[in-house]
């Protein structure tokens, strides 16, 4: 089985949702999770030459290659399988177009669906799959 990790502003309101509705309908769990604050978000960071405080970047990191934005996005619809993967075809369409309605929403996501003072902490169902 692949190594694949998601990593995601911890404290962002629309990221853990994001990183719930992936819990959610990953059937076969194969996805891991890591908040970009932590020292493997930040390690993971800097080995994709990203700055340290790019917290608005959502990253999947699958068998070693990093993926970001709107192509880590697609990606982990794919993963996610049917009807998800229906989704994940508009990656047809050209990054440019897809990194900026991307950076749109990730420019807006603290004002829409709020911050937490803190990383949530996962549940005890799910601890397991978090990287610390």
């Amino acid at each position: 089985m692949s190594d694949i990790v998601l990593l995601y502003d911890g404290v962002c309101g629309l990221c853990n949702r994001i990183v719930r509705f992936t819990l959610k309908y990953d059937r076969k769990k194969i996805f891991r999770f890591a908040a970009l604050q932590n020292d493997y978000g930040q390690v993971a960071l800097r080995k994709a030459g990203l700055s340290l405080d790019q917290l608005d970047t959502f990253m999947l990191i699958e068998d070693g290659l990093v993926r970001i934005r709107s192509d880590a996005a697609f990606r982990t619809l794919s993963l996610l399988g049917w009807p998800w993967r229906m989704i994940a075809a508009l990656r047809v369409l050209p990054r440019a177009l897809t990194d900026r309605c991307y950076d749109f929403v990730a420019r807006h996501r603290y004002g829409w669906f709020g911050t937490y003072d803190t990383c949530p902490i996962p549940s005890a169902e799910t601890r397991s799959r978090f990287i610390d």
